[in-house]
Protein backbone atom coordinates (compact mmCIF):
# COMPACT_ATOMS: atom_id res chain seq x y z
CA UNK A 1 0.00 0.00 0.00
CA UNK A 2 1.28 3.48 -0.86
CA UNK A 3 1.38 6.69 1.12
CA UNK A 4 -1.74 8.10 2.71
CA UNK A 5 -2.77 11.62 3.60
CA UNK A 6 -1.49 11.07 7.16
CA UNK A 7 2.03 10.41 5.82
CA UNK A 8 2.37 13.92 4.36
CA UNK A 9 4.24 16.67 6.18
CA UNK A 10 3.19 20.28 6.68
CA UNK A 11 3.16 22.11 3.37
CA UNK A 12 3.35 18.99 1.20
CA UNK A 13 1.23 18.85 -1.92
CA UNK A 14 -0.05 15.55 -3.25
CA UNK A 15 -2.42 14.04 -5.75
CA UNK A 16 -5.23 11.75 -4.64
CA UNK A 17 -4.69 8.26 -6.08
CA UNK A 18 -7.45 6.17 -4.51
CA UNK A 19 -9.83 5.84 -1.58
CA UNK A 20 -10.14 2.77 0.59
CA UNK A 21 -12.59 1.99 3.35
CA UNK A 22 -16.29 1.40 3.64
CA UNK A 23 -18.69 2.63 0.96
CA UNK A 24 -20.30 5.26 3.20
CA UNK A 25 -16.91 6.82 4.00
CA UNK A 26 -15.80 6.76 0.36
CA UNK A 27 -19.08 8.42 -0.64
CA UNK A 28 -18.57 11.15 1.98
CA UNK A 29 -14.97 11.75 0.91
CA UNK A 30 -15.88 11.98 -2.78
CA UNK A 31 -18.63 14.47 -1.95
CA UNK A 32 -15.94 16.59 -0.24
CA UNK A 33 -13.86 16.50 -3.45
CA UNK A 34 -11.41 13.68 -2.73
CA UNK A 35 -11.35 12.15 -6.20
CA UNK A 36 -8.46 10.47 -8.01
CA UNK A 37 -6.33 13.11 -9.75
CA UNK A 38 -7.32 15.99 -7.47
CA UNK A 39 -4.41 17.92 -5.96
CA UNK A 40 -4.40 18.68 -2.23
CA UNK A 41 -2.05 20.49 0.17
CA UNK A 42 -1.55 19.59 3.82
CA UNK A 43 -2.25 22.64 5.99
CA UNK A 44 -2.05 21.15 9.47
CA UNK A 45 -1.77 17.88 11.32
CA UNK A 46 -2.53 18.33 15.00
CA UNK A 47 -0.63 16.24 17.57
CA UNK A 48 -1.96 13.41 19.70
CA UNK A 49 -4.15 11.96 16.96
CA UNK A 50 -5.88 15.26 16.17
CA UNK A 51 -7.43 16.12 12.82
CA UNK A 52 -5.66 16.66 9.51
CA UNK A 53 -6.55 19.79 7.52
CA UNK A 54 -6.01 20.11 3.77
CA UNK A 55 -6.61 22.65 1.03
CA UNK A 56 -8.75 21.04 -1.66
CA UNK A 57 -10.60 22.62 -4.59
CA UNK A 58 -10.23 26.13 -3.15
CA UNK A 59 -11.50 25.24 0.33
CA UNK A 60 -10.27 23.67 3.53
CA UNK A 61 -11.40 20.33 4.91
CA UNK A 62 -10.54 18.83 8.30
CA UNK A 63 -10.64 15.05 8.63
CA UNK A 64 -10.04 12.65 11.47
CA UNK A 65 -6.76 10.76 11.12
CA UNK A 66 -8.74 7.56 10.76
CA UNK A 67 -10.54 8.96 7.70
CA UNK A 68 -7.34 10.55 6.34
CA UNK A 69 -5.61 7.15 6.42
CA UNK A 70 -8.07 5.87 3.81
CA UNK A 71 -6.94 8.47 1.24
CA UNK A 72 -4.01 7.17 -0.82
CA UNK A 73 -1.82 9.89 -2.31
CA UNK A 74 1.35 10.46 -4.26
CA UNK A 75 3.45 13.51 -3.34
CA UNK A 76 3.90 16.06 -6.11
CA UNK A 77 5.79 18.85 -4.34
CA UNK A 78 7.22 19.53 -0.90
CA UNK A 79 7.63 23.03 0.53
CA UNK A 80 9.45 21.82 3.63
CA UNK A 81 13.21 21.64 4.01
CA UNK A 82 14.86 18.32 4.81
CA UNK A 83 15.83 17.95 8.46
Amino acid sequence: MGATLVDLRFGDSAQVVALSGQDALCCRLTSLGFLPGIQIKLISKLPFGGPVTVDILGGRVALSREDAQTIQVVAVHSTTQPA
